[in-house]
């Protein structure tokens, strides 16, 4: 498990409290990543997905929780990527 935050020092914590592997970039991760989940807010997409694109591939799997996206969306970014979108809800149990 890799991630990335713009924060290095948020990267860090991350990675010391969860042992996730930290990464440079998001770029870094997707191009390790078989699943790749978007933890960002809709609005920072746009400077997010050209980013990563290079290193998506019809191979890897991504996850949103960004609302207010449609497919079409990602694929303007990403191509024909096997896509899922998950809504978060913060009445939701675990």
């Amino acid at each position: 498990l890799c991630g990335f935050n713009r924060s290095p020092k948020k990267t860090q914590r991350l990675a010391q409290e969860t042992g996730l592997v930290p990464c440079e970039s998001a770029r870094q991760v997707a191009e390790q990543a078989d699943v790749l989940v978007l933890g960002v807010k809709p609005q920072m997409l746009p400077d997010v997905l050209p980013l990563i694109a290079p290193a998506v591939t019809p191979k890897t799997l991504v996850v949103t929780i960004a609302a207010g996206k449609g497919f079409g969306f990602y694929a303007s970014y990403l191509g024909d990527v096997p896509l899922v979108r998950v809504m978060p809800n913060i009445c939701a149990q675990v």
